[in-house]
């Protein structure tokens, strides 16, 4: 194995012990858009964690509108309620992180992505919209 990748097993839960080998490859990359916040939560973490997790539409290079969620894992208890605070239902936010695809849906996770206002880029007007008109017909996995 590389300096990049580690073996291993995933497991998925839903799947009923439908075990998977894999080598997981960390290659940095990342992904950027533009996101609209549906719903974050606190999951509540039984290690002593503060995990927060938000729902939320995304849009593609060309406007199409599409489901990802953001993981975070703030250090302590003040951070996690500033992200709640920050990641309010109808919020638009440019986010950059690194990501994963699972599921049968092949959800997009972004994990602990840097977030900031879209008003520095773009009209707040024109991306509300875009995600109007275009997240009729959301892309379906």
């Amino acid at each position: 194995m590389g300096k990049n990748s580690r073996e291993g097993r995933l497991t998925y839960p839903e799947r009923k012990g439908n075990l998977s080998h894999r080598h997981l490859f960390s290659h940095g990359f990342g992904i950027k858009t533009v996101v609209m916040i549906l719903r974050a939560e606190d999951p509540g973490g039984d290690d002593g964690s503060f995990p927060v997790t938000a729902s939320c539409r995304g849009l593609d290079s060309a406007g199409g509108v599409f489901d990802l969620e953001l993981k975070f894992t703030p250090e302590s208890p003040e951070e996690r309620e500033r992200l709640l605070q920050d990641l309010s239902p109808g919020s638009l936010f440019v986010v950059k992180g690194e990501y994963t695809i699972s599921g049968d849906e092949a959800m997009i996770t972004l994990h602990n992505p840097i977030y900031y206002s879209v008003s520095l880029h773009f009209s707040e007007k024109e991306i509300r919209e875009v995600f109007r008109v275009n997240g009729i017909s959301i892309v379906r996995r």
